[in-house]
């Protein structure tokens, strides 16, 4: 039997030899695939969370529940879901949907719950560095990148990032795009590309192309813009510093980023809540009870 097809038959085996080894799925919460397409509107995009996987049973999969700066990410019972097997070179693809809500406490900081998932019937295979097969797909965020030379100087655009949220939150429409106004603008370095393959409690992974990595140099803080709509008329917009570089067998860089809040801690409140709000209106539960609630 050709190995491709013995893996995929097999895939059960895998998934207990991750779980094992302390290992994560890559999950994605309401996925964009399943949101309808409105013509001339801007096209959804996907926060990808790895979760370690605590247990296993025939039914379901049981994995740590998602956070964003420690905060808990409300899921409810029957949420779709598209996850991913991966192991080395390996990914196994697969539509499923959550059995159970994350525990979530109102102002709790600390997310220690866990989430189940029912088991797939059946998986799909596919290289690592793609995202989509016949039955499931995931759609990355594109994201802005800049090198950020002087880290106080986002106090500005911060602050103008919070008098708009303030202005959407009162129902109030936005007159242009505040975050361009040079009056606020950072002071910056060379703007590249990268790929938003995984947000979690404190920090998200980054996937960067040789052209763009060799930006970097031995600058480590960078400033961040991603375009969060049809969910957000917000960018999510954000300094963070390079925790760590790993070179893909694709030749591509993978960048682990911390964010970083030191010129105004309050933004991380703005952060968290675009998330929440994203993963909120995905479910259908609207973003204002959970802006509220975080």
């Amino acid at each position: 039997m050709p190995a491709f097809r013995s893996r995929t038959l097999h895939w059960r085996r895998v998934l207990g030899q991750l779980a094992s080894r302390g290992g994560s799925l890559e999950v994605a919460f309401s996925p964009a695939s399943d949101v309808p397409a409105t013509s001339g509107s801007a096209i959804a995009a996907d926060f990808v969370w790895r979760l370690r996987i605590v247990q296993l049973d025939d039914a379901w999969i049981e994995v740590e529940a998602p956070e964003v700066l420690h905060r808990a990410v409300p899921i409810s019972a029957g949420t779709r879901i598209v996850a991913a097997i991966v192991v080395g070179p390996n990914r196994w693809m697969f539509r499923s949907e959550c059995l159970a809500g994350t525990p979530w406490r109102i102002g709790s900081m600390r997310q220690t719950g866990t989430i189940r998932i029912r088991m797939p019937e059946e998986v799909a295979r596919t290289r690592r560095a793609h995202l989509r097969v016949e039955t499931a797909s995931i759609e990355l965020p594109t994201v802005r990148a800049w090198v950020l030379l002087e880290p106080a100087s986002v106090r500005p655009l911060q602050r103008s990032l919070a008098l708009a949220a303030e202005q959407i939150g009162q129902g109030q429409p936005l007159a242009g795009a505040p975050w361009d106004d040079e009056s606020v603008r950072p002071t910056l370095g060379p703007e590249f590309s990268a790929t938003l393959l995984n947000i979690g409690g404190g920090g998200a992974g980054l996937r960067l192309s040789p052209a763009d990595a060799s930006v970097l140099g031995p600058s480590r803080l960078l400033w961040l813009h991603v375009d969060l709509r049809p969910d957000s008329a917000l960018p999510l917009c954000v300094a963070a510093r390079v925790a760590h570089l790993h070179l893909e067998v694709s030749g591509s860089t993978y960048a682990g980023v911390a964010f970083d809040f030191t010129a105004d801690s309050s933004h991380a409140q703005l952060v968290a809540r675009q998330v929440l709000g994203v993963i909120a209106k995905r479910q259908g539960r609207g973003a204002e009870p959970m802006r509220r609630a975080a």
